[in-house]
């Protein structure tokens, strides 16, 4: 979503997914998928400029949902992790490791 200024001077925020293609002639002109047309007072270059700072803060977020489950990328390996893991790995987050049963074994003999 953008926010945009009316030729008239009001603003409106503009869902930028449903625009089909943007014309300067000479103002901006913006055709919607619905064939709806709109004229703004921002120029072709910042209409683009926003349209790309929107879709890159969107894309850019470290989780997506999906079938209500919410998935949390690593910082690490960069693999995705869902809310359900996450919760299992943080109940034993605080679980002092015990040490690898083959030294443990080697000690005892």
């Amino acid at each position: 979503m953008i926010r945009l200024t009316r030729l008239d001077g009001r603003e409106f925020i503009l869902n930028c997914d449903l625009i089909e293609f943007i014309e300067s002639v000479p103002d901006t002109l913006i055709t919607l998928r619905t064939e709806k047309k709109m004229l703004v007072k921002e120029p072709l270059k910042e209409v683009l400029s926003r349209i790309l700072e929107f879709k890159q803060s969107i894309f850019s977020q470290p989780f997506f949902q999906s079938s209500q489950r919410t998935y949390v990328k690593s910082e690490n390996s960069g693999d995705f992790y869902s809310d359900y893991d996450l919760k299992k790995l943080r109940d034993f987050k605080d679980v002092e490791l015990l040490e690898d049963d083959d030294e443990t074994d080697q000690e005892d003999e």
